[in-house]
């Protein structure tokens, strides 16, 4: 799980790091609870998925089982996280990219 620091914790953390790893993860939590946030970029190792069955439910599910076997490790960065389920979030990357120099 890729992850990112937020300094005050904010109530956009959800998730806790010690080690390189994830041990622990909840959404919707007071702000001050946590001081990461799950950066919205994943990899698994495909056996990870295996003994789940093709059906709607929450990664939440996966990260609960990884973390209680102490195997969902956290890549932590550094780089501003960027919303793009909006448009408003969608015209902030934009913006961002443009002036790192992607096409307009």
């Amino acid at each position: 799980m890729t992850v990112l620091k937020q300094a005050g914790g904010t109530s956009e953390n959800n998730c806790e790091v010690r080690n390189g790893m994830v041990v622990r993860y909840e959404k919707g939590q007071p702000a001050g609870t946590f001081r990461f946030m799950d950066y919205g970029l994943l990899f698994f190792n495909k056996e990870a998925l295996m003994k789940y069955k093709v059906e709607n439910f929450s990664t939440d599910r996966i990260f609960a089982d990884l973390i209680s076997a102490g195997q969902l490790a956290a890549f932590e960065t550094s780089q501003p996280y960027y919303e793009v389920g909006s448009k408003e979030g969608l015209r902030r990357f934009t913006r961002y990219i443009e002036s790192v120099g992607g096409r307009k």
